[in-house]
């Protein structure tokens, strides 16, 4: 692989497929150095959520965030990058800096995955009706895409969960056995990221996936 790699010239699509591969073989260090190269040479959003990703699952989120907000300051992230940012503070616990991040953001969500974030930010902080009510907007697709789809379908199961806390003793368990069988129907199995983890799929990806 080395040796055939050698031979290829040295363009970016190139190097960024070698860096690939040595992540896909564990070679971590490696793909980091090849990509880190190529974002100094051009910050690219997509070359830098290759690196935080990479950074995230190999146990270095403070690395991962750090370079997330850095290129957030200098203006270099669109959507997918800010879901992402915000994605792992909340992971790491940083719950006032993942809200302070998200809530003045107005950013293009066709799909409703950043909708669906700040409703989840309103749960973590504690306030269950403004959650419901941001996921009441969300149970429809807004879109035929499938992230759209994996949206309603977390709104869905959500809001029904908060439904059941917020009506206390008047809460009927019984809707929430049809929602789940419902829901296993409607989506049997996952064929995009969830919305959770602030990956916005690409046709490319969804294909693969398939």
């Amino acid at each position: 692989f080395d040796m055939l790699f050698s031979e290829l010239p040295q363009k970016p699509e190139n190097l960024n497929a070698k860096a690939k591969f040595y992540s896909r073989a564990g070679r971590d260090e490696e793909a980091l150095e090849i990509w880190k190269e190529l974002c100094d040479a051009n910050p690219s959003e997509r070359i830098v959520l290759q690196i935080a990703r990479k950074l995230e699952m190999i146990g270095r989120r403070e690395e991962s965030i750090e370079l997330l907000q850095k290129q957030a300051f200098e203006g270099r992230l669109a959507i997918e990058g800010y879901n992402l940012l915000v994605s792992l503070l909340v992971f790491d616990n940083q719950f006032d800096a993942a809200e302070a991040l998200a809530r003045p953001l107005t950013l293009d969500d066709p799909h409703g995955e950043w909708a669906f974030k700040k409703a989840m930010l309103s749960l973590v902080r504690g306030d269950m009706p403004e959650a419901a009510q941001r996921l009441q907007l969300l149970v429809s697709a807004s879109t035929n895409h499938p992230v759209a789809y994996a949206v309603s379908h977390e709104a869905r199961v959500r809001l029904a969960l908060l439904r059941v806390i917020l009506e206390g003793s008047n809460a009927r368990f019984d809707d929430l056995a049809t929602l789940a069988i419902q829901e296993v129907q409607f989506l049997p199995a996952r064929t995009v990221t969830t919305p959770l983890l602030g990956l916005l799929a690409s046709p490319k990806q969804i294909e693969g996936e398939r």
